[in-house]
């Protein structure tokens, strides 16, 4: 409990720095490796481990390769980091259901912000404070991406075709 109370807590503090700066401090994405990778090795079997390695993986990499492609036009490098720190804390799986989070929640946002007229097409978005919220919002609720794709049912309706 102690811990999901400090991830939330360090996430606000992203979220608000990140939302009214457009800046993720690399203390903050420090604290969070440190302070995870602790709780991650009092609580966890070895084995368990290598899924939070792949989380970060799998989120640092998406986000860095669109920080490449764009040459940081898209998105900055604290969003890379804190990707990758978010992928290191909730493992692999989770990652994927957080991701989703993110950019559901950013689509809104931004809809949001087009139909109020309180932003265009060319108007940032600051990623870390989505991605804060998603963290959050999955903490909070659990939310399984993977628990809601019914693979058996997706592989009955591939096969009919």
């Amino acid at each position: 409990m102690i811990y999901a109370l400090f991830l939330i807590s360090l996430f606000i503090v992203v979220a608000a720095i990140d939302f009214k700066h457009f800046i993720i401090l690399d203390n903050l994405v420090l604290a969070g490796f440190i302070v995870s990778s602790i709780f991650i090795y009092l609580t966890s079997h070895f084995s368990l481990l290598t899924s939070n390695f792949y989380g970060l993986l799998f989120f640092a990499g998406i986000f860095l390769l669109l920080f490449l492609m764009s040459k940081g036009e898209w998105i900055g490098f604290g969003d890379v980091k804190l990707a990758a720190m978010l992928g290191f804390i909730f493992g692999l799986e989770s990652s994927v259901s957080i991701f989703y989070l993110t950019f559901s929640i950013g689509f809104i946002y931004a809809i949001m912000l087009l139909v109020l007229k309180k932003a265009d097409l060319k108007t940032q978005v600051p990623l870390g404070s989505l991605m804060s919220g998603a963290s959050i919002l999955f903490l909070l609720t659990r939310f399984d991406l993977l628990e809601l794709i019914n693979p058996e049912l997706i592989l009955r309706l591939w096969m009919k075709n």
